[in-house]
């Protein structure tokens, strides 16, 4: 990958974790992750060591100085991050930070939609080279057949608020004008190695 600094929001999370753990792996860049403030430093770097981790290759090392964490803005202060962003060298965003209450409209549209709109507006500004967007696979909806890659219309019926958000957020990304990628997680289980899942027990967790 070229990107000097990539922007990845959600790196607190599950997935973000695993996505900031492979961009550190796998490219040179220096990751700029903005954190909220129920989340410490040090507990974000925590996560990525353990995802990181490989059984038998004792505790990983990573270059800490390509880590730059910062408080989280609201939705409206993205747009006027612009400069800090543009001296840390940004020219890629990664969105993977997400609200997964699934009836919380309110809420998913805030953080779902809201924050997504906003970040698409900072990309625009600093002219990222990629927005990359992590949706979900069941933002289709209800539908009867083969789900297909490309975007969805309006189904007849959503399983929950969350998915319908996740499927405007994609909408808006799309019609951005920015060069995109959406990634369309499908149901996570756990870590491929050891089984083990460090999120929130929502989905199938909430059944089992």
């Amino acid at each position: 990958m070229k990107s000097p600094a990539i922007l990845l929001t959600g790196a607190s999370g599950y997935l973000g974790g695993l996505i900031a753990a492979s961009l550190l792996e796998n490219s040179a860049a220096t990751l700029v992750l903005p954190l909220r403030s129920h989340h410490t430093a040090e507990s974000v770097l925590d996560r990525l060591r353990t995802a990181l981790w490989k059984p038998g290759n004792g505790a990983p090392r990573f270059d800490s100085d390509r880590v730059r964490l910062i408080p989280f803005p609201k939705s409206e202060s993205w747009d006027a991050l612009a400069p800090q962003f543009r001296k840390l060298g940004v020219t890629e965003i990664v969105h993977c930070a997400g609200c997964l209450d699934y009836f919380d409209a309110g809420a998913l549209r805030a953080v779902n939609v809201d924050w997504t709109r906003a970040l698409l507006q900072l990309g625009k500004k600093l002219k990222v080279d990629r927005f990359t967007y992590i949706s979900t696979a069941f933002s289709s909806g209800y539908v009867a057949g083969s789900i297909p890659e490309s975007l969805h219309p309006e189904p007849e019926e959503d399983p929950t608020e969350y998915t319908r958000s996740k499927r405007e957020a994609e909408g808006w990304v799309a019609r951005s004008g920015l060069p995109y990628l959406i990634l369309r997680p499908s149901i996570v289980i756990g870590d491929s190695r050891d089984g083990r899942y460090g999120g929130k027990s929502y989905g199938i967790y909430q059944i089992m």
